[in-house]
């Protein structure tokens, strides 16, 4: 099983995967779900073969059964990274809720009900909610990561059904990036701009 540091670690490569090379996204204002759809292209370039990566999915097991969060949850996660048709903490790796902004300490309260029924209910290893920062000055990604003692889990009968135990919070919500791996992001997204010989961008839109 993939360790926590490991896990976030691919989440970091892959997001700053996003603002080098997509950087226009940011630029030109692009929503949350054109931004997400990138991150979810370069998580599965990362994860490795082991796992899928899909984008708002909605179905669990072989059966096509549709993949529900219990009430009052509603919605599906806007990113997975699982096995498809199995279940348990094994076969769920991570959850993942995006939002421009946050209104919350952790994140807003719809996707942090999401990230931890999600662990909950379908075993999912790690979650995490992500504020990718687009105001109008810069870009300020910040997380929040929920995860338990996954071996407590798959050892009892949780790992075949809904999950019993409470997702933790890692810890406070924190920067993704420093600064300066946060500027140099930007500077190489902005010449990756650049070079595609489009008409400059003067300002956030």
């Amino acid at each position: 099983m993939m360790t926590f540091p490991a896990v976030q670690g691919i989440v970091k490569s892959a997001l700053a995967a996003v603002i080098a090379e997509e950087y226009d996204l940011f630029m030109l204002g692009a929503g949350e779900r054109a931004v997400v759809h990138q991150l979810a292209v370069y998580l599965r370039g990362l994860i490795g073969s082991e796992y899928d990566v899909d984008a708002e999915y909605d179905r669990q097991g072989i059966n096509r059964e549709q993949k529900l969060l219990p009430p009052p949850t509603k919605g599906i996660p806007d990113v997975v990274v699982h096995q498809r048709g199995q279940g348990g903490p094994e076969a769920n790796l991570l959850v993942v809720e995006a939002k421009r902004q946050w209104h919350g300490a952790h994140g807003t309260d719809d996707d942090v009900r999401k990230i931890r029924a999600a662990l909950r209910r379908f075993g999912y290893q790690f979650g995490v909610v992500l504020e990718l920062g687009t105001t109008l000055e810069r870009l300020s990604p910040r997380w929040s990561w929920w995860t338990w003692d996954v071996a407590s889990v798959i050892s009892g009968a949780a790992a075949r059904g809904p999950v019993s135990v409470h997702p933790t919070l890692t810890g406070q919500a924190t920067a993704v990036f420093s600064p300066s791996e946060l500027a140099e992001l930007e500077g190489t997204g902005r010449k990756h701009w650049a070079s595609k010989g489009r008409p400059q961008v003067a300002d956030w839109q």
